[in-house]
């Protein structure tokens, strides 16, 4: 469920004082993950304002639904991580991502219950997984089976958005799920800690980024300016995560604590060989429109974060 709210918030700590008038009206699709909290803390403490942006954020559950919203032109700017813009771009849409302001290593992981017959990865084989396909959990579920000698067929697929796989395996249609925090998280409470986390699932590089479209990246002032907001917001995070409590979202204070992000806005080179590495999945799963040779550098936009801190831009051009 999405909805747009323009979020007037003066906690989060103190704001700057006095803030310019706000100007330029911008909307960024945000997905409501400890991830996404740069644009959170940004919003709250005003730093926008003091750019001249006039921000509404407009929130959804998963970085692919706010990409999808923002392409629909719901939204200037949007959150998500890189496997749902990866698609995007095999399907021709004109988006680019403009800086990574989050990675995690510890943030996907296959679901399975405590005292069922599933103890490895090797135990799925022919059992129903309940998955949000075309994600990042697909993309490890993936990895996982391969890394055990199983193929991609050796399971059944049960597509799901992350926050109802839950309720798959709790009616019998699935037999382990996979996601990724802190909709991970949420299932293991709310199946009563019936539910944990499968070992032997590698992990990945996980790069939560901000992207916009073509025709919005015209106006590189602007990105140029949400990006240095962003930046005081993500110096604040690394003096204090904790202020992630008071910056108007619905996600618990253990979600904020258990999480393993680091905050950093930045265009780093591990971002170019996940996107590459996540191409050619796509492509095995048929989830590209065009089978053409593909340049993962084309899709980066760097003229802004360049503008505001040359040395963040890390990818080798």
């Amino acid at each position: 469920m999405a909805g747009a709210a323009l979020l007037l918030l003066v906690g989060c700590g103190s704001a700057p004082s006095p803030l310019p008038k706000a100007s330029k009206a911008i909307t960024i699709a945000v997905s409501q993950l400890t991830a996404s909290a740069p644009v959170y803390v940004a919003n709250a403490r005003g730093y926008f304002s003091a750019e001249g942006l006039n921000v509404t954020l407009q929130e959804h559950t998963t970085g692919r639904a706010a990409l999808a919203a923002m392409v629909d032109q719901r939204a200037q700017y949007a959150t998500c991580a890189e496997t749902s813009f990866m698609t995007s771009r095999l399907n021709n849409e004109p988006v680019s991502i403009i800086a990574t302001l989050c990675t995690s290593s510890f943030n996907s992981c296959i679901l399975t219950a405590k005292n069922g017959p599933i103890r490895s990865v090797q135990d799925l084989k022919g059992k129903r997984v309940a998955v949000p396909v075309g994600t990042i959990g697909e993309f490890v579920l993936d990895t996982a089976l391969l890394y055990h000698h199983l193929k991609a067929t050796d399971v059944e697929r049960v597509n799901s958005a992350p926050e109802k796989l839950i309720s798959l395996f709790d009616t019998g249609a699935a037999d382990a799920m996979a996601s990724w925090d802190p909709h991970a998280r949420q299932a293991i409470k709310a199946s009563g800690d019936r539910l944990r986390k499968l070992p032997g699932v590698s992990q990945c590089m996980w790069h939560w980024s901000l992207v916009a479209t073509e025709e919005t990246l015209k106006d590189t002032a602007t990105a140029a300016a949400v990006l240095r907001a962003l930046q005081r917001a993500t110096e604040d995070l690394n003096k204090d995560k904790k202020i992630m409590h008071d910056c108007g979202w619905a996600l618990s204070r253990k979600d904020v604590e258990e999480s393993d992000a680091t905050f950093q806005l930045i265009l780093p080179q591990s971002l170019i060989l996940s996107l590459e590495a996540q191409v050619d999945w796509a492509r095995e799963r048929g989830y590209a429109k065009s089978a053409a040779q593909t340049n993962v550098l084309e899709w980066i936009h760097t003229q802004a974060l360049d503008s505001v801190d040359s040395s963040a831009v890390r990818i080798i051009r």
